[in-house]
């Protein structure tokens, strides 16, 4: 009795390490299934890392491209607005000079019709004066710089 007790007793152990064996089995298929899961999810994250830092170097290579660019753009700006300085000062000048020729030019086109004004008189005079007393014919006139003697009573246009 003592043997078959012992075989039950035995068989009983049997059949509870049996079942500790399944439920460890299962158990660690439970694990195996789950690690698999993780390393997808753990291969999956890389990819999305590896995604995102492809990106962020990209985005920084043009973060700094765009910085270059935006500094040579403020340099082309500050060159533009000194010559618009200049130009602007060049067209002042200019705008200046121009009103003094114009002044200039007036003042010598006043000049010029004063003096027409005043040879005319002066002509009108000499002509009431001496009328045709020129011995020398109009082809003869002397020179500009010949001087007349105190006996020359010729004619001379001025």
């Amino acid at each position: 009795m003592q043997l078959v007790s012992e075989s039950v007793k035995t068989k009983q152990a049997q059949s509870v390490l049996l079942s500790e064996k399944q439920a460890l089995a299962k158990q660690l298929q439970q694990i195996n299934a789950s690690v698999e899961s993780l390393k997808m999810r753990i291969s999956h994250s890389e990819e999305q890392m590896e995604t995102f830092l492809t990106e962020a170097i990209r985005s920084t290579q043009e973060e700094r491209h765009l910085a270059v660019n935006l500094e040579t753009a403020k340099w082309e700006l500050a060159d533009a607005e000194k010559e618009l300085k200049w130009l602007k000062a060049a067209v002042a000048s200019s705008e200046k000079e121009y009103e003094q020729i114009e002044r200039d030019r007036d003042d010598l086109q006043s000049d010029f019709e004063m003096k027409g004004s005043y040879r005319e008189v002066l002509s009108s005079v000499l002509q009431s004066m001496h009328p045709k007393k020129s011995r020398d014919p109009p082809s003869e006139m002397p020179a500009c710089g010949n001087a007349f003697g105190q006996n020359d009573d010729r004619f001379v246009k001025i």
